[in-house]
């Protein structure tokens, strides 16, 4: 998807080392295509915190709390970010998107039921265009300060309303067969 629409001609990979499974075979079809990818395995970015949990060396148990979980993983995930930008710094990269797996940047095309807006905004520029291509057509046409380190785009959560079956079980509860799935949340 993003490969086509931003499009997407660099990616760094950072594989959670706790992880069962491979992307090499996904990432090897798009490397045919000509798309630049670093993979990043074993933590090979890591950088030592000052806490027990943020050590690379630190060994989860049965005991580990889940505070100590949820602490490490955002410690693994602001280390890769960091190494990220700085690698994309290093090869002076100009256009930065940090997404995960299961987000995605897309177009917001201007629905005619809505109410026009007369701000200058990602709608208003779009029903201007000549119907672009690709992310960065869009992006390279807006009066953006270039001085500006980010430009944030707002964020969508898409869910689905239907969370029992015709039984009325809770579906998450019986997919994952947890109990206290919503507690876990």
């Amino acid at each position: 998807y993003h490969y086509t629409v931003l499009p997407l001609d660099r990616l760094i990979v950072g594989v959670d080392s706790l992880s069962h499974t491979d992307p090499s075979p996904i990432l090897d079809a798009y490397q045919k295509l000509g798309m630049n990818i670093t993979t990043w395995k074993n933590d090979s970015f890591w950088k030592n915190g000052r806490e027990p949990w943020a050590k690379k060396k630190f060994t989860i148990t049965n005991t580990t709390s889940y505070d100590d979980l949820r602490r490490r993983k955002r410690h693994r995930q602001n280390v890769f970010y960091e190494a990220c930008l700085q690698k994309l710094h290093d090869e002076n990269r100009t256009w930065t998107m940090m997404i995960d797996a299961d987000e995605y940047l897309a177009f917001n095309y201007y629905d005619d039921s809505e109410q026009k807006s007369t701000e200058n905004n990602t709608r208003s520029q779009l029903l201007d265009q000549s119907s672009p291509v690709t992310m960065a057509d869009v992006v390279s046409q807006w009066d953006i300060d270039p001085k500006l380190p980010c430009v944030t785009f707002a964020r969508y959560l898409f869910v689905s309303t239907d969370t029992q079956d015709d039984d009325g079980k809770d579906l998450p509860q019986q997919l994952l067969g947890h109990p206290d799935f919503n507690a876990a949340l």
